[in-house]
C-alpha cells in the first residue's frame, strides 16, 4: 500500500466518529496570459497524456463521465456533479444541493476542444506554451497544468464564481481556503505541486488577494527543466451536515505530507462548519 492511500485510510479512520461522508468539489474562474503563440509550443493531447503519466500517484484516478449532446462531460458521485464542457471558455461547472460554482482555467481562451483521454481526464490541446487537462475525482476536481516551454508564463490566476462574501486564504502550511459566510470552508485546495518530465520538483506555491487564487510556477529562472512541466490544483469541496464538516476521507487519495495534506484540514473544517451552523 502507498503512502498516499496510507494516509487517506488513516485519516478516514480517525475522523469516521465525528464525520459523515465527505464531499468535494470546487469551482473556479480563471485565466492565465501566455507570452508567446508558436506551432513549436503546440502541446498535443499525447504529449499531455505523457506527461500526466510522469507525475503518477500525484494525479488522481478519474470518475467515470458521459458526454451529453456532444458538448459536455458530466460526472456524478453522491450529491456533487461536475460538467467539463468541450468548450474551455464556457468553464467547468461543480454543483451540489447547497453550492454551485464555475471554473474557468488559464489559457481557456485558446485551448482546442476537450478531447477524453482512455484514462478519463479531458484534455485541452493548445498552440500556446501551457494547456490544461480537467479531471473529474472523487470529492472535487484536479486541474492540471502543462507548461511546453520557458516562454510559459508563471503565474496561473484561478478567479472562484462565488459569492461577495467567499474569500481564499492562504494556510501555513502552503494550503488555501475557501471561506464563506460565518467562517464555513467551502473548498480546500492542498498545497500545489509541480515536477518536470523527468520527475524533478518545480518550486511552486498558491497567492491569493481574497477573490482569486493564483498559482505560481518557478520555472524560468531554472537551469536544465526537462520540458514539459506538470502542476496541479486540486479543489476539494467541503460540506456541512447538520453543522458537522463533511469529509470523503475514505475516498479521496491524499497527497504525501510533502505535498501539503495536513490534520489541519480536517479540523479546519469541523470547526468553520460549527461556526457557521
Amino acid at each position: 500500500m502507498n503512502k498516499r492511500m496510507t494516509n487517506s485510510l488513516r485519516i478516514s479512520s480517525a475522523v469516521t466518529a465525528i464525520l459523515c461522508i465527505a464531499t468535494a468539489l470546487s469551482a473556479v474562474p480563471a485565466r492565465a496570459t501566455v507570452d508567446t503563440k508558436s506551432s513549436d509550443d503546440l502541446l498535443t493531447t499525447s504529449e499531455i497524456t505523457n506527461s500526466i503519466e510522469v507525475a503518477g500517484n500525484l494525479v488522481q484516478p478519474a470518475l467515470t463521465s458521459v458526454a451529453t449532446n456532444l458538448q459536455t462531460y458530466v460526472s456524478s458521485t453522491d450529491d456533487v456533479t461536475i460538467e467539463i464542457p468541450r468548450s474551455l471558455e464556457n468553464g467547468v461547472a461543480l454543483s451540489t444541493p447547497n453550492v454551485e460554482l464555475t471554473i474557468f482555467l488559464p489559457n481557456a481562451d485558446s485551448a482546442s476542444l476537450g478531447t477524453k483521454n482512455n484514462e478519463g481526464q479531458v484534455i485541452f490541446a493548445s498552440a500556446e506554451a501551457s494547456a490544461n487537462t480537467v479531471i473529474p475525482v472523487e470529492g472535487g476536481v484536479q486541474m492540471l497544468t502543462t507548461i511546453s516551454n520557458k516562454t510559459a508564463p508563471e503565474r496561473f490566476t484561478y478567479s472562484v464564481e462565488k459569492e461577495d462574501s467567499d474569500y481564499f486564504q492562504i494556510q501555513e502550511d502552503g494550503s488555501a481556503v475557501l471561506i464563506g459566510t460565518s467562517g464555513t470552508v467551502k473548498l480546500v485546495i492542498p498545497a500545489p505541486w509541480a515536477q518536470d518530465s523527468v520527475g524533478r520538483s518545480i518550486p511552486t506555491s498558491f497567492e491569493t488577494d481574497g477573490d482569486s487564487l493564483v498559482q505560481v510556477i518557478s520555472h524560468k529562472s531554472l537551469d536544465n527543466v526537462a520540458y514539459p512541466v506538470t502542476a496541479d490544483p486540486y479543489w476539494i469541496v467541503v460540506k456541512c451536515v447538520a453543522g458537522v464538516a463533511v469529509w470523503l476521507a475514505s475516498n479521496i487519495i491524499l497527497s504525501p505530507p510533502a505535498q501539503g495534506w495536513s490534520w489541519g484540514f480536517v479540523g479546519r473544517g469541523v470547526v468553520a462548519c460549527l461556526r457557521g451552523r
